[in-house]
């Protein structure tokens, strides 16, 4: 087990309950799967502010998550999904495949007003799918 992959599972985030899939769920590793459903889903955010966003479901075909959850995307993830299956109609995506990928984007935080980098999940074509080995590669996004 590598460093990352430990860190993985013993993360302070895993302390909260969450209803929706993270980026240590995946717990170090890519994550064949298989898309079940999108949905737009009224969520709470920060601060209580309500808004609608995607959520994913998905069905496990390989991976090494032992407790899965929905995702909710973001436009990076969708437009991510969407080149890959070309298609932008996410109706269209039931039954198909993706890999779900543990990574780092660099984002700017508001509170400490500066560009900070935040573990996150990608997803990528199932044809670049190397499920025996931990992606490394950072994104901006």
């Amino acid at each position: 087990m590598t460093k990352e992959q430990d860190d993985a599972k013993d993360h302070w985030e895993l302390m909260f309950d969450s209803n929706f899939m993270r980026w240590f769920h995946l717990n170090g590793w890519p994550a064949l799967m298989k898309i079940k459903s999108c949905i737009r889903q009224e969520l709470t955010m920060q601060g209580g502010i309500k808004n609608k966003r995607p959520v994913i479901t998905f069905e496990n075909v390989n991976s090494k998550i032992t407790d899965l959850k929905p995702l909710v995307m973001n436009k990076t993830n969708m437009g991510a999904i969407a080149r890959i299956l070309d298609s932008n109609k996410p109706n269209e995506w039931k039954g198909k495949e993706v890999v779900l990928y543990p990574t780092t984007t660099e984002m700017y935080d508001k509170t400490l007003k500066k560009m900070v980098t935040r573990d996150c999940i990608r997803i990528r074509a199932k044809a670049d799918a190397k499920l025996e080995s931990k992606p490394t590669e950072t994104k901006k996004g």
